[in-house]
Protein backbone atom coordinates (compact mmCIF):
# COMPACT_ATOMS: atom_id res chain seq x y z
CA UNK A 1 0.00 0.00 0.00
CA UNK A 2 1.39 3.51 -1.05
CA UNK A 3 2.00 5.72 2.23
CA UNK A 4 -0.31 8.93 2.41
CA UNK A 5 1.31 12.00 1.17
CA UNK A 6 2.48 14.44 4.47
CA UNK A 7 -0.05 17.36 2.68
CA UNK A 8 -3.38 14.98 3.09
CA UNK A 9 -2.62 13.54 6.81
CA UNK A 10 -5.06 15.15 9.39
CA UNK A 11 -6.27 17.40 6.59
CA UNK A 12 -9.76 16.47 7.82
CA UNK A 13 -10.99 14.30 10.42
CA UNK A 14 -13.30 11.85 8.93
CA UNK A 15 -16.15 11.05 11.78
CA UNK A 16 -17.94 7.30 12.15
CA UNK A 17 -21.54 7.14 10.36
CA UNK A 18 -22.75 5.53 13.60
CA UNK A 19 -26.32 7.90 14.41
CA UNK A 20 -25.39 10.17 11.19
CA UNK A 21 -28.70 10.79 10.86
CA UNK A 22 -28.69 12.79 13.84
CA UNK A 23 -26.11 15.07 13.47
CA UNK A 24 -26.94 17.84 11.05
CA UNK A 25 -25.93 19.69 9.61
CA UNK A 26 -22.91 17.99 7.09
CA UNK A 27 -19.89 18.82 5.96
CA UNK A 28 -16.51 20.60 8.03
CA UNK A 29 -18.63 24.44 6.96
CA UNK A 30 -21.75 22.87 8.40
CA UNK A 31 -22.66 23.53 4.15
CA UNK A 32 -25.38 20.85 3.88
CA UNK A 33 -28.25 20.37 6.14
CA UNK A 34 -29.88 17.04 5.19
CA UNK A 35 -28.01 13.88 4.35
CA UNK A 36 -29.83 14.55 0.21
CA UNK A 37 -27.72 17.45 0.17
CA UNK A 38 -24.71 15.88 1.13
CA UNK A 39 -24.89 13.01 -1.82
CA UNK A 40 -26.22 16.09 -4.54
CA UNK A 41 -23.12 17.73 -3.11
CA UNK A 42 -20.95 14.40 -4.24
CA UNK A 43 -22.90 14.37 -6.85
CA UNK A 44 -21.43 17.59 -8.54
CA UNK A 45 -17.79 16.98 -7.72
CA UNK A 46 -18.10 13.36 -9.21
CA UNK A 47 -19.60 15.16 -12.19
CA UNK A 48 -17.75 18.74 -12.29
CA UNK A 49 -14.09 17.44 -11.69
CA UNK A 50 -13.35 21.19 -10.43
CA UNK A 51 -9.93 21.00 -11.87
CA UNK A 52 -9.19 18.37 -10.81
CA UNK A 53 -10.09 14.46 -11.24
CA UNK A 54 -12.02 12.13 -8.43
CA UNK A 55 -13.43 10.17 -11.20
CA UNK A 56 -13.18 9.28 -14.76
CA UNK A 57 -16.10 10.92 -15.20
CA UNK A 58 -18.59 8.17 -15.34
CA UNK A 59 -19.72 8.48 -12.09
CA UNK A 60 -23.55 9.79 -11.98
CA UNK A 61 -25.81 9.25 -8.88
CA UNK A 62 -29.29 8.63 -9.71
CA UNK A 63 -32.04 9.99 -7.85
CA UNK A 64 -33.06 6.58 -7.02
CA UNK A 65 -29.18 5.84 -5.89
CA UNK A 66 -29.78 9.07 -3.43
CA UNK A 67 -32.61 8.04 -1.85
CA UNK A 68 -31.19 4.13 -1.47
CA UNK A 69 -27.79 5.79 0.01
CA UNK A 70 -29.79 8.28 2.70
CA UNK A 71 -32.24 5.40 3.22
CA UNK A 72 -29.00 3.21 4.60
CA UNK A 73 -27.75 5.65 6.55
CA UNK A 74 -30.99 6.30 8.45
CA UNK A 75 -30.64 3.19 9.20
CA UNK A 76 -27.32 3.82 10.82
Amino acid sequence: MDKIPAFFVDMHKTPQLWGVKDTAPYFHDNSAETLEDVLEQYNFMFDSQMGFPITDGNVKLTEQDIADIVAFLRLL
